[in-house]
């Protein structure tokens, strides 16, 4: 961690400047209060020039003149440069601390934004976190999230091809439009789902006509970006951050241009995920041609299924 880490967090702030204070006045009160009765200065004797109280004196003085300079430095630079370039920086997320990142304070978090592309890791694991929370705390949850459009067959296609292509594709098999549109209906009949039968719940899902190579998970507290890959490092932004508020306010703006699904319709009633309720959510979401018995049973399946799938 250098200077800029430190001037950029609070809390490391407070443990630079504080540490410095109290250094400085140790190493004071030990030169000008305890030394004094302890040893007294002399002239330097013998061919080294030097006395042992006159080099601890020396070297207190060199200590004090040090910290002196790095905190005046800092001081200095905490009020030349603004707050808002200071903290302006993105920080990275080791692979290994990803998956306790991605869930920190989903529970607790008021807002929640998310811009994926399957949804898979939304759908099986945020989600229900979420939902929890909610009942935990009887507090409202707001969520935003963008999502490609299951209905843009040649956007399914591209996507596949993404993931077939990837280092990383999270399955043996290779990926298909109907794979990643069936994902994308599950995640958005799930959310439907649970916002009919959860009052605590209000989503503002949006699907667009393209997909991002950046996943973005925000709670209150950091938004975190994520490749397809997980043993790649992601990328952590602060709230408070220009970072922060910028991914926040680009994903609400994206959610109102695609134009928001009215999950009233998709899910009108508070029943059971079956086939048959399933079927009809589709047809609302502009799938009715999808007849297959087979297909129908899937998105229920996924729907109705919780387990994390990069577990």
């Amino acid at each position: 961690m250098d200077l800029n880490d430190l001037l950029s967090r609070r809390f490391a702030r407070r443990w630079m400047f504080g540490s410095i204070g109290l250094l400085l006045l140790l190493l004071l009160a030990t030169r000008f209060a305890v030394l004094p009765h302890i040893w007294t200065p002399r002239e330097p004797l013998g061919p080294f020039k030097s006395t042992y109280p006159n080099a601890i004196l020396a070297v207190i003085d060199a200590a004090v003149g040090t910290l002196l300079t790095v905190g005046l430095t800092g001081a200095f630079l905490v009020l030349l440069i603004p707050k808002e370039v200071r903290e302006a920086k993105l920080v990275t997320v080791h692979p290994k601390d990803l998956a306790a990142e991605l869930i920190a304070s989903v529970s607790t978090s008021r807002e929640y934004f998310f811009r994926g592309r399957s949804a898979r890791y939304f759908r099986s694991t945020i989600l229900p976190l979420i939902e929890a929370g909610s009942r935990t705390g009887s507090a409202a949850r707001v969520i935003w999230m963008l999502l490609p459009d299951p209905t843009d067959h040649a956007l399914m296609e591209s996507y596949a091809r993404f993931r077939n292509a990837s280092a990383f594709r999270g399955r043996q098999t290779q990926w298909t439009a109907w794979d990643i549109q069936m994902e994308i209906l599950a995640a958005t009949i799930a959310v439907a789902a649970k916002a009919r039968k959860n009052p605590y719940l209000e989503f503002h899902l949006g699907l667009a006509r393209s997909f991002s190579i950046l996943r973005i998970n925000m709670t209150d507290n950091a938004a975190i970006m994520t490749r397809e890959d997980p043993k790649l490092p992601a990328f952590k932004a602060i709230r408070g951050t220009v970072f922060y508020d910028s991914y926040r306010e680009d994903i609400q703006q994206s959610v109102r241009q695609a134009g928001e699904v009215d999950l009233s319709l998709v899910w009108p009633q508070d029943i059971p995920v079956d086939d048959t309720a399933v079927s009809a959510a589709m047809g609302m979401l502009g799938l009715p041609s999808v007849t297959d018995p087979v297909k129908i049973a899937a998105v229920t399946k996924a729907v109705n299924t919780v387990d994390n799938p990069y577990a």
